[in-house]
């Protein structure tokens, strides 16, 4: 079991890093697959928010539930190029630079952006 979970993180890791985008009010989150982001996504805001209920979280929460699985959707170049991501200092740069920016850094999986914040 320890060898097939050791060569799963071998394939993961070298997928590329993607930006998903998570739900309706502009939050993106850095995976590389969809339950990497999805999984990612749902920890943060159960840390955030102890007690969360998952079927909430997952797109039954309004304004501000995590869209159904199906409808979760890396960014697709174009996209990359034409949102753009702002620094706390004003900085502008697009999602694709920034995402360039944070794998040069060492990625993790975390949260990418935010209309909110």
């Amino acid at each position: 079991m320890l060898d097939e979970q050791s060569e799963l993180l071998k394939i993961l890791e070298d997928l590329p890093w993607q930006v998903w985008e998570m739900n309706d009010v502009y939050e993106w989150w850095m995976g590389r697959t969809r339950g990497e982001a999805v999984m990612g996504y749902l920890k943060y805001y159960q840390n955030w928010q102890p007690g969360l209920d998952l079927k909430e979280a997952c797109g039954d929460a309004g304004d501000n539930g995590l869209y159904k699985w199906e409808e979760i959707e890396a960014l697709n170049d174009e996209a990359m190029e034409r949102h753009k991501y702002r620094d706390d200092d004003g900085g502008r740069r697009t999602f694709a630079e920034e995402l360039a920016r944070r794998v040069a850094e060492g990625p993790s999986n975390e949260p990418f952006a935010s209309s909110e914040w």
